[in-house]
């Protein structure tokens, strides 16, 4: 099992202000939100970060957690961001936890992603569910979930998912101030022909609002005219693919601040799936 180190490019970004979730009766849970950026396939990876659970309470408390797809937590999630293929993925080293009043709980968090050309250039997303073990649930009425972004690592020319209604490859892309056009290659994975919506997306998360998590070292840009795709609608047969262009109009005096400068390019189907890719801009 591999630990991830701070000099790798595995980045974890916490989303939200709020960096726990608390119930009424004094149950917190953190991270309650967190961003894995450049996550490797194929590999058995301790993310050094740990679910922790706080038990304000005057009485022993048993936890479950468990590792589930967003659809079986919740009715709708980041926009972007597709259910994991299988929440196992994403373990942690102990499915139980039990916590003395007033004390603190914890279980490590890891990611297993199976080698698999396919896997790279996503957006996941899992939600970790807590709640009372069963002989506590009626006195303790206890659920909570936690919801963790995983990008994996970007990669050129990748094959479809079996069941992906597209793929963007690769996910991120890297330029310079002086780059005027940039391109990526966007497939249609479906079995059917799709219509395509792509359009520059500037994230605006807040203490009430989770959104895309900008990647640290860089700010978003503050006009979507900055970066915009050439053609903002497309149409692709089953399989097919096509090289997305995209217009960079940086201005001058943009990089003063020495951040680079971090776009989104939303890419949407007729029936509202979405997927994107990071357009990272420095000197």
């Amino acid at each position: 099992m591999e630990r991830i180190s701070k000099k790798l490019f595995i980045i974890i970004v916490f989303c939200l202000i709020f960096s726990s979730i608390v119930n009424a009766i004094g149950i917190k849970v953190a991270p309650g939100a967190f961003c894995l950026q450049g996550a490797d396939i194929g590999k058995d990876l301790d993310l050094g970060v740990d679910l922790v659970i706080t038990n304000d309470n005057a009485e022993d408390m048993t936890f479950n957690v468990e590792s589930v797809k967003p659809s079986q937590a919740v009715r709708s999630w980041l926009k972007g961001y597709a259910e994991i293929p299988d929440p196992k993925w994403f373990y942690l080293s102990t499915n139980k936890i039990k916590v003395a009043p007033f004390k603190e709980g914890r279980a490590r968090m890891h990611l297993n992603i199976p080698q698999n050309e396919a896997y790279y250039n996503q957006h996941w997303i899992v939600y970790v569910k807590v709640s009372a073990a069963p002989d506590q649930a009626q006195m303790f009425n206890v659920a909570l979930n936690a919801n963790y972004m995983i990008e994996t690592q970007p990669k050129e020319k990748v094959k479809c998912l079996p069941h992906g209604a597209m793929m963007i490859s690769p996910s991120v892309l890297s330029a310079k101030t002086k780059t005027k056009t940039i391109k990526f290659r966007l497939q249609n994975c479906d079995s059917k022909t799709q219509s395509f919506k792509i359009y520059t997306y500037i994230p605006q998360a807040s203490q009430q609002r989770q959104d895309i998590s900008v990647t640290p070292g860089f700010v978003w840009i503050s006009d979507e005219k900055w970066v915009q795709p050439k053609r903002e609608k497309i149409r692709l047969q089953s399989k097919k693919s096509q090289d997305i262009i995209l217009q960079i109009k940086l201005p001058e005096d943009a990089l003063v601040d020495g951040q680079g400068r971090e776009a989104v390019i939303m890419v949407e189907t007729e029936k509202g799936l979405a997927g994107f890719v990071r357009v990272q801009i420095q000197r």
